[in-house]
């Protein structure tokens, strides 16, 4: 059984009804998103037939384009907070932006 007895601790208590044994424990529960690595970003337009602008409230970083086979298209390593694709050389369909971890879908419509 377990119960939480202040903000920020834990207190296990184990009994097996001869014997208590009490363990406390701090938690730390201000984990914040950008802990995660989790970043605000914008893709604009998409669906697109051209250009695409790409906007992060940090350095965007690593870029990378891949096709929907898995196909590397293109990739650009950065450190600015914005930066424009052209698509308007590719094929119609569904692309796949990676912008460090994350994963965006992009719709090509030429």
């Amino acid at each position: 059984m377990w119960s939480q007895d202040t903000l920020g601790s834990l207190q296990v208590v184990e009994s097996n009804g001869y014997c208590t044994d009490t363990s406390s424990l701090a938690i730390r529960t201000n984990i914040g998103v950008n802990e995660f690595g989790l970043r605000n970003i914008t893709l604009f337009p998409n669906p697109t037939q051209g250009k695409v602008s790409i906007s992060a409230d940090e350095p965007l970083g690593d870029i990378k384009v891949y096709a929907a086979t898995g196909a590397l298209i293109t990739s650009k390593r950065t450190t600015e907070t914005s930066l424009q694709f052209d698509f308007s050389t590719l094929s119609a369909g569904v692309y796949w932006i990676t912008i460090g971890t994350e994963r965006y879908r992009l719709v090509v419509m030429n």
